[in-house]
């Protein structure tokens, strides 16, 4: 099962990052594929809190349901796909560098079934013309997934370091 890990030194407060990635109202913000966050079930608190994630992708659109399983305020919090991946978890971890803040984000998942398999969506059905083996075809999917990540988390870096978000993203277009 792939495994997504990256690590910022980000020269912001500790509580500005935890705001920013704590909070997945706020990930249309930073996020160019998070198109929408609909929250299901406000608990109150952060813990158990339930929404639906539209994410675009290369054209392509995915929406899945996360849930908070795991909320340590400022140090980590852990999120649980309950629909649209056969398995994803997404950790933010914290930790205070003097005035900056070292961010660790990791992905762990298993890649839906509509970007490799049978039912899947039409912008990936090009991998069937490279006439490839399933492997290689995520591997492909992989690659680029890992490349929008990292573009979010320049962009978030950017944001909380206050550089204009439209110049730094002429940077990163693709």
């Amino acid at each position: 099962m792939p495994e997504y890990r990256k690590t910022l030194e980000i020269n912001s407060s500790k509580q500005r990052v935890w705001q920013y990635v704590s909070d997945i109202r706020l990930y249309p913000l930073w996020a160019k594929a998070v198109k929408k966050v609909t929250i299901h079930l406000d608990t109150g608190s952060t813990l158990g809190l339930k929404a639906n994630v539209l994410i675009e992708e290369r054209g392509q659109e995915l929406a899945f349901d996360l849930e908070t399983v795991e909320y340590i305020p400022e140090k980590k919090i852990r999120f649980k796909a309950l629909t649209g991946f056969p398995r994803l978890i997404i950790d933010w971890t914290l930790e205070p560098l003097n005035s900056r803040t070292k961010l660790t984000f990791t992905a762990v998942y298993d890649l839906p079934s509509y970007f490799t398999g049978q039912d899947k969506l039409q912008g990936w059905a090009v991998l069937d013309l490279l006439r490839v083996g399933d492997s290689w075809k995520n591997q492909i999917v992989d690659r680029i997934l890992r490349k929008g990540l990292d573009r979010e988390l320049q962009t978030l870096k950017a944001l909380l370091e206050g550089e204009k978000i439209d110049e730094f993203a002429r940077k990163w277009s693709y």
